[in-house]
């Protein structure tokens, strides 16, 4: 009876422990909520995007990609800033943020709705002047503040373990000195050396996309064969190829359909698109490829529309976010400048029907199957864009700003409700063979 009591007593004491616990972790878990969100958002705004957001936003890169890093001296504006923000918001448009540029402190806001839009997440990041690194102040999280020297190691421990490359993690301490001055940001940074060094050896990024990079390979090569033996024009006769011999190997191998597509996803963009995209993925690797000249493979006739298609196919591979969208959007409200070839819907139509197409082939194991049976059938550009007379071409500045005003008004958004329409009455995207 005395060992039957000390059992007894033992698992009451292991009860109220574990309950006590349990409290505790309940109780931790409460004041990380209160110091962490907030009931309402801090930030309330929404910067409109229109052809002026994408020409700032165009300035700044050219800049980034410009004389500012062999000079290692970079600047942005506060007009720029704004601009970039009403992409970003396009792109996550559950996300409010706001920037102030003054000559003591820039700030970058933000908040992000959690729990339906019951609590939300607010952000705040301050930068000061400094010439010793200590740039940035701190961060704010709900009521939680962190200095900025913990955030950047924070960051820069989640980059190496990411990316597997300590170099690309530097970058994050790239930044020396910071000035400010009334609605302007000057940054002067020095890139390490080894990271130089990690560039020519390639990015790893195939540890990121390809769990098995031969794939890639396989299906990079089966599209320069095809080429090189047929020389064919229209984009469907190469996505035959590629899916049809992703089909059976689904089939026959037993692996992941979804796997199989994105590697022929990225081998697609490898092959039609910029130049030395499969070194980004071949972990630094040039493959010897025989490529389509300019505008000699295209999809309804024309070879912008073949570049749109799979731009927007591999930016949802890539990313799996409509990025591709936003990319063709910023691209045509850059078209309404002088000198360019004005705002298309028709480059919008073949950007949705990439990015459709995306979608179809790495939504599902089932719709992964289902896309490459489609194939399975001769198929030819008519079963991948819809005709496309209707839809209003060449719209210079003008003309954008006085009838579409921005890209959240009414009359836009009616043309890509009409564009959606096109594609779900499509057997490919409607999912109906």
């Amino acid at each position: 009876m005395a060992t039957m009591h000390t059992f007894s007593m033992v698992g009451f004491s292991l009860t109220k422990l574990l309950a006590r616990i349990l409290l505790g972790c309940l109780l931790l878990l409460a004041v990380l909520i209160f110091l962490l969100f907030d009931f309402k958002p801090s930030v309330h705004n929404n910067y409109p995007v229109t052809p002026d957001t994408a020409l700032l936003a165009e300035t700044f890169g050219s800049r980034l990609k410009g004389r500012a890093l062999q000079q290692q001296h970079l600047y942005i504006t506060l007009q720029e800033s704004q601009a970039l923000i009403a992409i970003g918001q396009r792109a996550f448009p559950k996300v409010q943020a706001e920037v102030s540029i003054t000559a003591d402190r820039a700030t970058l806001a933000l908040s992000y709705p959690v729990l339906a839009g019951a609590l939300h997440l607010n952000v705040q990041a301050s930068l000061v002047p400094d010439e010793q690194g200590d740039w940035l102040e701190r961060v704010q999280l709900g009521s939680l503040s962190i200095p900025g020297s913990w955030v950047l190691r924070v960051l820069s421990w989640q980059a190496s373990r990411m990316l597997g490359s300590d170099e690309v993690a530097h970058l994050i301490y790239a930044v020396e000195q910071v000035q400010l001055e009334s609605d302007i940001v000057r940054f002067r940074f020095a890139i390490p050396d080894n990271f130089k060094g990690g560039l020519r050896s390639g990015l790893p990024l195939q540890r990121l996309l390809l769990s098995e990079p031969e794939r890639f390979e396989v299906y990079l090569q089966q599209l320069q064969s095809h080429y090189q033996q047929h020389k064919p024009q229209q984009l469907s006769s190469y996505l035959d190829v590629v899916f049809q011999s992703a089909y059976v190997q689904s089939e026959q191998a037993d692996v992941s359909a979804v796997l199989e597509n994105q590697a022929a996803l990225l081998a697609l963009g490898a092959f039609f698109g910029p130049a030395h995209f499969d070194w980004l993925l071949g972990d630094g690797r040039s493959y010897p490829l025989s490529r389509p000249a300019p505008g000699e493979v295209q999809l309804a006739g024309r070879f912008d529309l073949q570049q749109h298609f799979v731009y927007s196919a591999v930016i949802k591979a890539l990313t799996n976010r409509e990025l591709g969208l936003l990319a063709g959007e910023m691209k045509e409200l850059l078209d309404t400048n002088p000198g360019r070839s004005g705002f298309s819907f028709v480059d919008l139509l073949a950007d949705k029907a990439g990015l459709r197409f995306a979608e179809l082939a790495l939504q599902s194991e089932a719709s992964a199957r289902n896309l490459q049976a489609f194939f399975l059938q001769p198929r030819d550009d008519g079963d991948l864009l819809p005709v496309f007379e209707s839809l209003h071409e060449g719209i210079q500045y003008e003309q954008f700003l006085s009838y579409y005003v921005d890209l959240d008004s009414v009359a836009y958004q009616q043309q890509l409700a009409l564009i959606q329409q096109k594609l779900l009455a499509m057997p490919l995207y409607s999912g109906k063979d």
